[in-house]
Parts: C-alpha cells; sequence; structure tokens
C-alpha cells in the first residue's frame, strides 16, 4: 500500500461517510431489539460456569445445562470461572447490563487511545470521538459481542493496552497473560511481545498464564485434568467449525472443502502466523506499535481454529490503523468501505440466500466475507510496516 505522495483528505468531508455508518449499523442493532434475537447467552453461561465454582459443582457435566435456559457448554479454562464467581452473586439481568457497560467503557478507551491521530484534527475532539464510537458500536463484531454478554471487548482491551502504553503501572505482559489464561486465544500476543524485543515482557505473560492456569487447577482440580488433556485439543467443543459465524481460515476451509481439512489448514495457518508476526514486530521495532499490535490481532483471529464473528471485535483498533490521522484519501475510503461491510451484517445476510436464488457463489462469498477481508487487511497493513519512520515508542 503505497502512502508517498497520497492525496491529503479534509477532515470535515468524513462527516457524512462517519455518520452513515454509524446510522446504518444502529438501525440493525435497533432491529435486532425489537426480533426475536434473545440477548444476554454467553454471559449466562458465565454466570452458571460461577455458580458451579460456588457449589463445587462440575463445569463440564450435566450441571451447568440443567441451569441455562439455552444450555449451552462451558468452553474455557476453569480459571475463567473462578474469575466469573461475582457474576453468580448478582441477578441474570442486571449482571449482563453491568458487563455491558465495563466492555463499552473498555471499548471507549481502546477507541480514544486508538483514534488520537484522528480526533485531534478535528475542531471539536469530543464530538469526534463520539462519533467514532458511535461507529464502533454499529459494527457487527461488536454488536454481537455485546448481545452475547461475550468478554472479548474486556480481553481486547486487556491485550492492547499491555503492548501499546510506553509506560505501566504493572509489569508488563501481566494483563496479556491474564488473558490468554482466561481465554488462551490472546496468547497470540506472547510471541508478538518476544519477537518484538519486549522478551521481558513475554516472560511475564508466560509466567503469569502459567501461575494462573496452575491456581485454577488446584482450585478445580478434576475439571482442570479434563480441560487439559482433552477438550483443549477438541475443536468441536465449541461448536460446528463451519458454521457461518466461524470466520477463521479453517472456518472458511470447512465451508470450501469440507471437514477433512486440518493439514491444509494447519499448513496456512503457520505461513500466515509467521508472515503476520514477523511484520507486526518489525513495525513494532519501528514504533509503529499500534499497526503492530493490529498484525498481531488479525494473525490471532485467522489462524484460531475457531473465530466467531464476535471475536473479530478487533476489526476496531486495525480501522483505526488504517484511517491513521486521515491524510490518505485512499486509506480513509478503504477504510470506510470496510466498516461499511462490517456493519452490513454480511455473514448472516449470504446464510440466508435461499438456494432457489442459484447465486451459490455470492452467498459463499457472503459467508466468508469478514475472515476474507481479515486476510486481505492482514497483507495490507504489513505492507504498511514496510514503511521507514522514526522510533518514536520504546521497545
Amino acid at each position: 500500500m503505497r502512502t508517498a505522495g497520497a492525496r491529503a483528505l479534509d477532515a470535515n468531508r468524513l462527516r457524512a461517510p462517519a455518520l452513515a455508518i454509524a446510522s446504518i449499523g444502529l438501525v440493525f442493532g435497533a432491529i435486532r431489539l425489537i426480533g426475536p434475537f434473545d440477548y444476554g447467552y454467553d454471559f449466562a453461561v458465565y454466570r452458571v460456569a460461577g455458580s458451579a465454582v460456588v457449589h463445587h459443582e462440575s463445569l463440564f457435566g450435566p450441571w451447568i445445562g440443567q441451569h441455562l435456559d439455552h444450555p449451552l457448554p462451558f468452553t474455557y479454562p476453569p480459571l475463567a470461572a473462578v474469575f466469573a464467581v461475582p457474576f453468580a452473586l448478582v441477578g441474570n439481568h442486571l449482571g449482563y447490563a453491568l458487563w455491558n457497560i465495563a466492555s463499552i467503557v473498555a471499548l471507549v478507551l481502546v477507541v480514544r487511545t486508538a483514534t488520537k491521530p484522528l480526533v485531534r484534527r478535528f475542531a471539536s475532539p469530543r464530538l469526534a470521538l463520539a462519533v467514532v464510537c458511535a461507529i464502533a458500536l454499529a459494527l457487527t463484531p461488536v454488536q454481537d459481542e455485546i448481545g452475547f454478554g461475550q468478554v472479548g471487548i474486556v480481553l481486547m482491551a486487556m491485550c492492547f493496552f499491555d503492548c501499546s502504553l510506553e509506560t505501566t503501572r504493572w509489569p508488563r505482559g501481566l494483563l496479556v497473560g491474564t488473558a490468554t489464561a482466561i481465554k488462551l486465544v490472546p496468547g497470540v500476543f506472547i510471541p508478538y511481545l518476544w519477537l518484538s524485543g519486549r522478551r521481558r515482557a513475554a516472560a511475564v505473560a508466560t509466567a503469569t498464564f502459567a501461575v494462573l492456569s496452575l491456581a485454577g487447577t488446584a482450585l478445580m482440580p478434576g475439571d482442570s485434568k479434563t480441560f487439559w488433556t482433552s477438550r483443549v485439543f477438541d475443536n468441536s467443543r465449541v461448536g460446528n467449525a463451519a458454521y457461518v459465524s466461524n470466520q477463521s481460515l479453517n472456518g472458511i476451509l470447512e465451508r470450501a472443502l469440507g471437514a477433512h481439512v486440518d493439514v491444509i489448514w494447519l499448513v496456512v495457518a503457520a505461513a500466515v502466523a509467521v508472515f503476520g508476526l514477523r511484520r507486526a514486530a518489525v513495525a513494532s521495532r519501528r514504533g509503529q506499535e499500534s499497526l503492530g499490535i493490529a498484525l498481531a490481532a488479525l494473525v490471532g483471529v485467522l489462524v484460531s481454529p475457531v473465530s466467531w464473528i464476535h471475536h473479530l471485535v478487533w476489526i476496531v483498533p486495525v480501522l483505526a490503523v488504517l484511517v491513521g490521522n486521515a491524510n490518505d484519501r485512499r486509506r480513509v475510503t478503504l477504510a470506510a468501505s470496510i466498516a461499511m461491510l462490517f456493519a452490513l451484517r454480511l455473514p448472516y445476510l449470504g446464510d440466508n440466500i435461499p438456494p432457489a436464488w442459484h447465486v451459490g457463489w455470492i452467498a459463499a462469498l457472503l459467508r466468508d466475507s469478514y475472515g476474507l477481508l481479515c486476510v486481505y487487511l492482514l497483507f495490507a497493513l504489513a505492507r504498511l510496516a514496510d514503511v521507514a519512520r522514526p522510533v518514536t515508542e520504546p521497545a
């Protein structure tokens, strides 16, 4: 992606497309409010898992399903259930509301930090920040995350600030290690820290993950043995990998080629991981920390066996990096276009196209659209890491 000599864009011209994206996405969200969608599926699982810890019940037995209106399995490491114990002490609706307030606050903090180069170009930075936050809330992954009561936004904020802040009040790597102990996938930031030269932080993250996992084992030995010896290797524990919501490379390959794609997926995922993490490390070492974080996050989304659409909340800081300070017209246009696509709920649309329309290839493209956009963004942003710039953020 060439940036030198690109034509600058007047910041005032961003208002109309920004409001259009926010309006369209929020209209979809409003439609869901009056539709048959049931909110808080995943939060209910967290809350019952916390209750299972309190009552000394198994996380992986029938007790969980018996206490849920929509019986879903608990798929996280047992330590996550320990962290969910406070949820068991409040009512389901109150807990769901409080958790989403915490998630939205975390989202706003990430947006405020990630979009600083953009919002300071406006006469009213606070108003610009409000519009950007509205766009973030209009994106399908964010709406699904909040709708399900998921943990992803908070984990994203933990990893984002652990890597991006110039100085931290905690040992750098502590938040990444904690997030990894809760939901494994944030572990992609451990090799990112190591490769970008912050080896002490990578060691802290690894030690934190190990200590917390051992604590979970001490508190719940039976469930920990079950998880770490069998369930962690069983991708089906989280659902059908070919389901349309799985936008990882594995999900795309399974929908295209069938269930037996393990070898192909491992080869492709390994290549993407090596490429993406190397470019992320280059970006970080050159002082482009936000770019490095975005590349590492895209690697995590793509190489994970399962990345449901709500896991793609990382698209928020990724698009912020792509926009930058809005001095490059093409990058702004590209980011606005991708944001609009993420507001239009394309995979769900593709999954609902009737076979009688005989447009199967269009439906397939729509079903895989978010994962394919993440692949494109990985390679597009990787080219930005090739642009030399003075180091402004210490490694």
